[in-house]
């Protein structure tokens, strides 16, 4: 392990076979492999695909450019299934993998409509994304477009990478999972006020939390090794970004089936200020008292139990067992992004 310092490394060494991150702010574009089957974008032809569209995901424009590309994909022949409660996307994908093995699947919705999604969607299955919401973090990390037009280009022309994702006590995840402070306010964020205003439900959240919060003692194991080092809490990502668009988990590629893990350091409750700061500037790795590994599974106990967030949603307290997947998912990725090279 290492702990956050300044300046900027490119070298890595091995613990267990673990890669181990420098604690710094650089980053590389990202280059995702793409699948050697050249038939998979012809998967998302209109007779062999279904679009899952969340009509209450987002709002104002977002919801707008979702209404405008339902109808435009079903102008050009696609079926569209609307989701109707919680859990419907689940079934939804379920049920069309069954009637389609050699089809693909569209997303039109935010992170909880994703997760919903991949509970049960096999991993031979093609997904291309249109993300609806604040940021999807996975769709920023592949370069994803927004703007419609683009997006259909993507879909006409694009290419299907592979990218790994992960589970937290058998719930997919694929971008980012955490448990500490701010899992505590993913949980008892106030519904009706995160669909007024998100960020500043989760706010108020966290701030009301912070007063409530204790730290409990933590047992922490990486790849099997214990954590002997104190901390408040745990953040780990699949995607370079965490807390909005910035990057916090540099040196993090969806293409490689490794999971970054930072543990924020410490017993004292008011660093919480510290790290948080961190993330929404995008400084958390050069913080001192970060430590950063990559790894590919995580178990967390804790004493109380302690709630546990995966992009974004809270799916329960801990213990959490969490694994990356033994298998990529297939995305569909602008075709660009498949001539990037790591800098």
């Amino acid at each position: 392990m290492v702990t956050g310092q300044s300046g900027c490394s490119s070298a890595r060494s091995c613990e267990g076979g673990s890669g181990v991150l420098p604690g710094t702010a650089c980053s590389s574009a990202l280059r995702p492999v793409v699948s050697s089957d050249v038939n998979d974008v012809s998967r998302f032809a209109p007779d062999r695909t279904l679009v899952i569209r969340n009509p209450v995901a987002g709002r104002f424009l977002s919801r707008w450019r979702a209404r405008r590309l339902e109808r435009l994909l079903r102008q050009q022949g696609y079926d569209i299934a609307r989701t109707e409660a919680p859990g419907h996307a689940t079934a939804l994908a379920r049920d069309h993998a069954a009637r389609h093995p050699e089809g693909a699947l569209v997303v039109i919705g935010g992170d909880g409509t994703l997760l919903e999604v991949l509970r049960e969607l096999p991993h031979r299955v093609p997904l291309a994304l249109y993300p609806v919401g604040t940021v999807n973090l996975l769709a920023l990390a592949l370069g994803i477009p927004v703007r419609i037009r683009e997006w259909l280009r993507m879909l006409q022309q694009g290419a299907v990478a592979e990218i790994w994702g992960a589970t937290a006590n058998d719930v997919p995840f694929a971008s980012v999972v955490s448990s500490g402070l701010d899992a505590q306010a993913v949980a008892t964020v106030n519904p009706w006020l995160k669909r007024l205003a998100q960020e500043f439900a989760y706010a108020v959240s966290a701030l009301i939390g912070y007063f409530r919060y204790r730290n409990p003692h933590w047992r922490i194991r990486l790849d099997g090794d214990p954590v002997q080092e104190p901390v408040l809490g745990v953040v780990m990502g699949l995607v370079p970004y965490f807390g909005g668009p910035n990057v916090n988990f540099p040196d993090t590629d969806p293409r490689e089936r490794s999971l970054t893990v930072c543990l924020l350091g410490g017993t004292k409750r008011c660093r919480y200020w510290k790290y948080t700061w961190g993330m929404l500037t995008g400084t958390l790795a050069q913080m001192q008292g970060t430590v950063y590994r990559k790894v590919t599974s995580v178990t967390i106990e804790s004493d109380p139990p302690i709630a546990v967030e995966a992009d974004g949603e809270f799916i329960g307290n801990t213990p959490v067992d969490i694994r990356v997947d033994e298998q990529p998912r297939r995305v569909l990725v602008p075709e660009s992004m498949t001539r990037l090279q790591q800098e």
